[in-house]
């Protein structure tokens, strides 16, 4: 599930998924709400709130399309997520241009110590899920 940041700033974001929840009968943990760097860099201290009130329902929090803007590895501390998304154009890079195999690599080993997933996205041929699993991703 997409969010965007303006989603985030309303209070009413965690009541109406809890209420969506309860009238599906749906377990929070089969969903993940993502979200870009845009909204994580942005992150005032009620939508960190938010995400964690979102994550204490059951959702997992993913930051997407990772290394696309402003965002920091600093972030991977600070964000209450469970996974962050590779952007694409680093994981079909990984076989040419070892600046985008050390930040694979580097992104990889950090969140494994924060615990956190690394999902390679829009991995289309054999070489780019060999050479993303190589660099430490654990999902694709």
């Amino acid at each position: 599930i997409n969010v965007s940041g303006e989603q985030l700033k309303r209070d009413e974001i965690v009541t109406m998924c809890d209420r969506i929840l309860r009238e599906t009968g749906r377990s929070a943990s089969q969903f993940i709400i993502e979200i870009t760097e845009t909204v994580a860099t942005a992150a005032t201290p009620e939508v960190l709130r938010r995400l964690e009130a979102l994550r204490g329902l059951g959702f997992h929090i993913a930051l997407d399309d990772f290394g696309t803007g402003h965002c920091g590895f600093n972030y991977l501390k600070s964000l209450p997520i469970d996974s962050v998304k590779i952007d694409r154009s680093y994981i079909r890079s990984l076989a040419h241009d070892q600046v985008a195999q050390i930040f694979v690599s580097a992104l990889a080993q950090i969140a494994r110590i924060q615990e956190i997933a690394i999902v390679a996205e829009g991995v289309e041929t054999e070489q780019e899920f060999t050479l993303a699993r190589t660099a430490g991703c654990s999902r694709f």
